[in-house]
């Protein structure tokens, strides 16, 4: 819900000089998913689990990605936006703030919806260092994740074989 208010504060007060309607994109079946859309009317899109080519094109569709959960241990998605090449905004209180360089691949922000929709709106109204953010994003993400393959081989395969108690 700190996302969904901080979406609803700056729809509130639009910036100076109009522009275009920010819409945000609340993916995943959530138990706030049916108030984000009452709360937020035509500027949320709650879409339920979204997957494959529509997660991708999700991605490529957007400016930036929100991530203000506080519990997850690693988010993929904050992975996922960034190799997409979006400036990643994570909450200062999580782990996912070690996945980014602040300044350089986004930024931590802290708990309350206001401190979320000043970054928000500092990143949308700065086309050029949003894109210079999310360039740096998409880099730093093919550094840490070569292939597939080399992930799930390296990273995942032994942590699943020693949970499964197999041997080397």
């Amino acid at each position: 819900m700190v996302l969904a208010e901080a979406v609803r504060l700056l729809t509130e007060r639009p910036p100076a000089g109009g522009g275009e309607s920010l819409v945000a994109v609340f993916a995943g079946e959530g138990e706030d998913r049916a108030r984000i859309a009452e709360m937020l009317g035509p500027n949320a899109r709650c879409p339920g689990p979204v997957l494959g080519d529509d997660l991708a094109r999700l991605y490529a569709s957007a400016d930036l990605l929100a991530h203000p959960s506080e519990i997850e241990s690693f988010g993929n998605t904050v992975s996922e936006g960034m190799a997409a090449g979006l400036p990643a905004l994570v909450c200062a209180r999580s782990a996912a703030r070690r996945q980014i360089v602040e300044g350089v691949t986004g930024f931590a922000v802290g708990p309350a919806p206001a401190e979320w929709a000043a970054a928000i709106r500092a990143l949308l109204h700065d086309p050029a260092r949003r894109a210079a953010i999310g360039r740096a994003a998409r880099a730093a993400m093919e550094i840490r994740f070569t292939d597939w393959r080399s992930v799930v081989t390296e990273k995942f395969l032994p942590v699943w074989r020693k949970a499964a108690g197999w041997p080397g």
